[in-house]
């Protein structure tokens, strides 16, 4: 088990960063520069307290890479296709945590501990939404890593990413922390992952970020944020999971066929509803255990399994929390009334990928929307099995609606046509706001938009 650090000495290794940036900047300020045939020491720049508190930061950081190199190892699937990865050492008795999409259960891997011993090792089992994988080798007595808790990172926070690949070659990252990441969270978005300056590359896919305690507080995966930073399994979710796959295998969450969205000031009034809160269900599949617990589309789900839903991310995450076959209580506002159903969750399959629409011949018929519609082919309509009027341009200040998009109601009315679309138009009045339901490639969605004066 891992020692946890002294807090005192951290703060004390910040404090002589700061002062040595400030007092390199004061020098500079004051025109103490040195003469150029003079060589520039710590000594010109830095007092002996200073240099004593730098030395202390470059021991701390040394301190940690030497304690978590034996707890970092290298993983090589005997795939050929696969890439190498680093794993981290989670217990004594040789249980190795990962980040890869590739490994399945039973898949075969060879292990490079510290120092170079190599040893046969069989995958668990993996889960594809955190891309995290488990991985057991035979062996007794290891050094593994300590967690810490996730959830009480700090922006700006200093961590070491520590990773080891390519013939069990250290490589160590000091970074901060970019963004926090949530960890209560069964279907972990960009954004419940944490985000550091660690670069998103296959050197660190599976490798630690430690916090200056010595705490494992997250896992690295090769994926990369839009920004460009590197991203962590918070440490609160990996340990979630990771005990999941020792215990059954696999990481098991439930799908009831519905998705939903966030309800925004202009769907509120749309729907004559005084809260923003709570998840407007945009579509209900066919046979799926939405339709038969008597769910439908315009719903605003208000609680999920007895837990208050504020958004569309916490009724996601609160059904993938669920366990399959298990009836679960549901209460919903329907055309402002309160309905209780209950809902026996199915298995959540593996999503598949999303195609985007596309090749619209776009003929524009004004409307009082402010929007260019036009009829979809109905090839169109066949091939991506949707009905509705597609957008060929729209008003500058209705930036909701966008070119392509596919109107499939106003107002719950449905429209199939042009013809539709007006007659449905021609009843709105100046300034209220009208309900739209959206699709736009693979994603349906609701829409508040404003009848122009």
């Amino acid at each position: 088990m891992l020692k946890r650090k002294n807090a005192g000495g951290w703060v004390l290794a910040l404090v002589a960063v700061t002062l040595f940036g400030g007092l390199i900047l004061r020098r500079l300020a004051d025109h103490e520069t040195m003469a150029p045939e003079e060589p520039i020491t710590a000594g010109m720049v830095m007092s002996g307290n200073e240099r004593a508190l730098a030395r202390d930061l470059s021991a701390t950081f040394e301190n940690m890479a030497a304690q978590y190199l034996p707890v970092v190892v290298t993983i090589q699937p005997h795939t050929v296709a696969h890439l190498e990865s680093c794993g981290l050492v989670v217990s004594h008795d040789g249980y190795i945590l990962t980040s890869s999409q590739n490994f399945q259960a039973g898949d075969s891997v060879r292990v490079t501990l510290h120092k170079g011993r190599r040893l046969r090792g069989s995958v668990v089992g993996s889960d594809p939404i955190t891309e995290l994988a488990l991985i057991k080798i035979a062996v007794e007595g290891l050094p593994y890593a300590k967690f810490g808790d996730s959830d009480r990172l700090r922006l700006g926070q200093l961590v070491m990413a520590i990773s080891s690949v390519e013939k069990a070659k250290p490589l160590v990252t000091t970074a901060m922390i970019n963004a926090k990441g949530r960890s209560k969270v069964s279907l972990p978005q960009m954004e419940d992952f944490i985000h550091t300056a660690v670069a998103a590359t296959r050197a660190n896919h599976g490798g630690a970020l430690v916090n200056l305690e010595g705490e494992v507080i997250g896992v690295c995966t090769a994926m990369a944020s839009p920004k460009g930073l590197g991203m962590a399994v918070p440490a609160n979710l990996a340990k979630r999971v990771m005990h999941t796959l020792i215990k059954e295998g696999k990481v098991t969450r439930g799908d009831i066929g519905a998705t939903a969205q966030d309800i925004d000031q202009r769907l509120a009034q749309a729907l004559q509803i005084n809260s923003t809160l709570g998840a407007l269900l945009v579509e209900v599949a066919a046979s799926s255990p939405a339709e038969r617990a008597g769910l439908r589309r315009g719903d605003v789900i208000l609680q999920f399994a007895n837990v208050p839903i504020a958004n569309a991310n916490e009724f996601d995450n609160a059904v993938a929390a669920q366990k399959p076959d298990a009836k679960v209580p549901v209460v919903v506002w329907r055309e402002a009334v309160k309905v209780i159903c209950e809902v026996i969750p199915s298995e959540r399959q593996n999503l598949a990928s999303q195609e985007s629409f596309s090749n619209l011949n776009r003929r524009p018929a004004t409307n009082a929307l402010g929007v260019d519609v036009q009829n979809v082919s109905a090839d169109f309509a066949r091939i991506h099995q949707v009905a509705g009027v597609a957008i060929a341009s729209s008003a500058p200040e209705e930036a909701t609606l966008q070119i392509g998009d596919i109107i499939q109601e106003i107002n719950h009315r449905p429209i199939r046509s042009v013809r539709d679309f007006h007659a449905a138009t021609a009843s709105l009045a100046a300034g209220e706001v009208a309900l739209l339901l959206i699709r736009r490639g693979e994603k349906t969605f609701f829409s508040g938009v404003k009848v122009q004066e």
